[in-house]
């Protein structure tokens, strides 16, 4: 007897539950317009970091890349016993030419930067074409040049710290700092913004 008493309590349990979902269902305009507000300022958010990211995947990839030359140029120093240096002009072209890119810079083997006193084009290890394209980076260095001697140390001068630096649409710049020291210890830092 007891079963069957809870049977219809359970049965009268439903039967509330059920007239309360029929009165209940659906969303208010008020809560609909909320959700959708909430909605339009995460993907607003969203879409001003996605616009930062590809700066600063730029970024990124410009400062490995320059730290891959310069370990490369330490190394081939070492391997050579020769000079390696690594200059940086703006003004240099490759073939002379209004048309031509300009150079970022010029990994070469000699212990200065005078491209006039290159002989033999083999001296001329890598050419680093500036980049094109609405993502640009700019190198900022106090040197012309980064020289390594044929023990892999960086010759001439104590610390150096090349900043790179693009510009996204925002007005704000987007920074990251490479820094070599005179044992030819090369470091990438964080990425910073700065104004």
């Amino acid at each position: 007897m007891g079963s069957i008493s809870g049977y219809k309590r359970l049965d009268a349990i439903t039967i509330v539950m059920t007239r309360t979902k029929i009165k209940d269902e659906g969303f208010t305009l008020v809560e609909l317009m909320v959700v959708i507000t909430l909605i339009a300022l995460m993907l607003l958010m969203g879409q001003a970091t996605f616009k930062t990211r590809k700066w600063v995947n730029k970024l990124n990839s410009e400062s490995k890349e320059f730290y891959y030359d310069l370990i490369f140029a330490k190394m081939t120093a070492l391997e050579n016993q020769n000079y390696i240096s690594i200059c940086f002009n703006r003004n240099m072209k490759i073939n002379n030419d209004s048309n031509s890119t300009p150079i970022d810079y010029i990994i070469i083997k000699s212990d200065d930067c005078n491209l006039t006193s290159i002989t033999n084009p083999d001296d001329i290890i890598k050419i680093k074409q500036a980049e094109k394209g609405s993502v640009r980076v700019n190198k900022i260095i106090s040197s012309p040049r980064v020289t390594f001697d044929p023990n892999g140390f960086v010759d001439g001068i104590t610390n150096l710290t090349i900043s790179l630096t693009t510009s996204p649409p925002n007005n704000t710049k987007i920074a990251q700092d490479v820094t070599i020291n005179r044992f030819g210890r090369i470091r990438v830092g964080n990425t910073y913004e700065t104004n």
